[in-house]
């Protein structure tokens, strides 16, 4: 009997398909954990291994001292600055680029040659989190951007702060020697109080500023504000001789005109400054009609033949046209008042008596709109009104300006009687100033303003280029005029020039230069928004060439370049 053989089908399915759902999910997140691991795996080892030394203890390793060992640094790209440890910052280390930076390296002492640790040594500046602690020796290491100048500054409770300047720091150079000394420095409270009263005066700004040239920059002057009850701290002054300031808009120093106080060593130094309530004006400006004048300008002055008690006043004027002048001394003063587009005549100031601690009310003002010049700007083109133009009036002891409307109209106000010379111009659209005489009161001072035309072309020069000049000189001028000049100074290399904003008419131009003869005199016409071309060549230098007295002061505001540098050979003229 023959033997029977079954058919067996295999089944093949994927792995998992078995598994249950939650399962799957976290067999997936596994997979994707492993991917994450070696790709950050690659990276570490793809960066550079040679880094800065990191103190454990969480403070910057010190380096080691001038002579030893040099710590060298390998430049990372992941970061643009050089390397120093960020005070204050979560990451323990910060690893920066050292491409165009420097190295200082010093020691940190007090005045007796002791070494002060975990002192901060801070690049002065913008960026001030370049930092750097000094060791239990007192040595610290900064790295600095190379330059010609670079300042640092040493900081320490209880020290007075001090610095240092390196000069023409290069790249990659260590400077080594750059110690600082800290003086001793001491702490002192200022009461502010009322002299009058006892009690504390709150937000007033104390400055306490040192002439003495032997302190350093960084401790020469302090500066704080009163709290709410009049006191001030002040931390790690230098022990030196310092002048009191005081600036608030209503107090002033009572009964004396300045203030000096010694900071003593050891000690919490204790001051007094007393201030005295300055007198007060009030007023109400407003204009003829009885209307307030807001964002008025009002300010003390001296009064005639008398001193000025001081100090100097100003202020501006509320929408409701009222304003109070504080904080003034006991005297004599002139008050003036004025805003634009009112008449201003300072000699019609207010003199008043002021008495330290009391108001003069109701210093009213009322200013006077005065005489006026109006008109229109156009455009001589076309005749449309150009909008925006400046107008100015000057003269006869007035001056105004303002701007033309959409129209073309303007008015300027505030000006005595008599006659003024106007100007009107739109710098913006390379329009020509005009210029005109006219009375006050006019209604038709009207302007009509033209494009200048260009002049441009090529000047010749044999042999070496030196720079030149083009002059062009008016040939007629109107009548009660004076001729139109324009002169510039050229330095392209290939001999082109091109002067703008040219007025229309006729010219000569000529073209002059230091090491050649004058070209010969031509004669042009410049038209209105056209543009004239001209051909110069200046000639070879005489043997025995003399200066100019005339056109050497003419072509003296226009410099050479450095050093007198000579540019290439010109090509010549084809």
């Amino acid at each position: 009997m023959g033997e029977r053989r079954s058919a067996v089908r295999v089944y093949t399915r994927p792995w998992g398909c078995n598994l249950p759902k939650s399962e799957k999910i976290q067999v997936f997140v596994m997979l994707i954990a492993v991917g994450l691991l070696v790709g950050i795996v690659l990276v570490y080892i793809s960066m550079p291994q040679d880094e800065m030394p990191i103190d454990s203890g969480g403070g910057q390793e010190a380096a080691p001292a001038p002579g030893g060992e040099e710590v060298k640094f390998k430049p990372q790209k992941h970061d643009p600055w050089g390397g120093a440890r960020r005070i204050g910052h979560d990451d323990d280390f910060a690893t920066f680029d050292q491409v165009n930076t420097g190295c200082v390296r010093g020691h940190i002492y007090d005045l007796n040659g002791r070494p002060i640790p975990t002192a901060e040594v801070t690049k002065d500046g913008p960026d001030d989190w370049r930092t750097a602690m000094a060791d239990k020796n007192g040595f610290y290491e900064l790295r600095l951007p190379a330059g010609p100048v670079s300042r640092i500054k040493a900081v320490m409770t209880g020290y007075s702060a001090n610095g240092a300047i390196i000069n023409n720091l290069k790249t990659d150079e260590v400077r080594e020697g750059v110690d600082i000394y800290l003086g001793y420095g001491a702490d002192a409270i200022a009461h502010v109080i009322n002299s009058e009263t006892g009690q504390g005066v709150p937000d007033v700004m104390i400055r306490l500023y040192t002439a003495d040239r032997a302190a350093n920059a960084y401790n020469r002057s302090a500066q704080e504000t009163s709290d709410d009850s009049g006191d001030i701290r002040f931390y790690s002054l230098g022990l030196h001789k310092y002048i009191v300031t005081v600036r608030h808009m209503e107090y002033f120093l009572a009964g004396q005109q300045r203030m000096e106080v010694i900071i003593e060593p050891d000690t919490i130094n204790e001051f007094t400054v007393e201030l005295s309530m300055g007198g007060i004006i009030t007023g109400t400006v407003t204009d003829e009609s009885g209307a307030p004048v807001p964002e008025a300008r009002v300010w003390v002055t001296a009064a005639p033949n008398a001193p000025f008690p001081g100090p100097y006043r100003t202020v501006t004027a509320g929408q409701d046209g009222k304003y109070r002048l504080a904080g003034l001394k006991t005297g004599d003063f002139k008050v003036i008042c004025h805003k634009p587009g009112f008449l201003r005549d300072d000699d019609d100031g207010n003199v008043v008596s002021v008495v330290a601690g009391e108001t003069v009310p109701d210093m009213d003002f009322r200013l006077k709109t005065g005489n006026y010049i109006a008109g229109m700007v156009t455009s001589k083109a076309d005749g449309m009104p150009i909008e925006s133009a400046t107008i100015t009036v000057y003269g006869n002891g007035s001056y105004g300006s303002g701007k033309s409307d959409s129209e073309g109209h303007y008015k300027i106000t505030g000006l005595k009687d008599g006659v003024f010379t106007v100007s009107a111009n739109l710098y913006t659209k390379d329009y020509l100033t005009e210029r005109q005489s006219s009375e006050a009161g006019r209604d038709d001072c009207n302007f009509m303003l033209s494009k200048g035309g260009v002049v441009k072309g090529r000047v010749y020069v044999p042999g070496e280029f030196t720079g030149f000049s083009v002059r062009m000189e008016e040939t007629e001028a109107e009548e009660g005029k004076q001729r139109y000049i324009r002169q510039q100074y050229f330095r392209n290399k290939d001999g082109s020039f091109e002067l703008k904003k040219m007025k229309a008419g006729t010219y000569t131009i000529k073209a002059f230069g230091r090491n050649y003869s004058d070209s010969e005199v031509q004669t042009i016409t410049v038209a209105s928004e056209q543009v004239t071309e001209a051909v110069l060549e200046l000639g070879l230098p005489s043997a025995n060439p003399k200066p100019d007295p005339r056109r050497m002061h003419r072509i003296t505001p226009y410099r050479r370049g450095q050093g007198g540098k000579k540019l290439r050979e010109l090509p010549g003229r084809r």
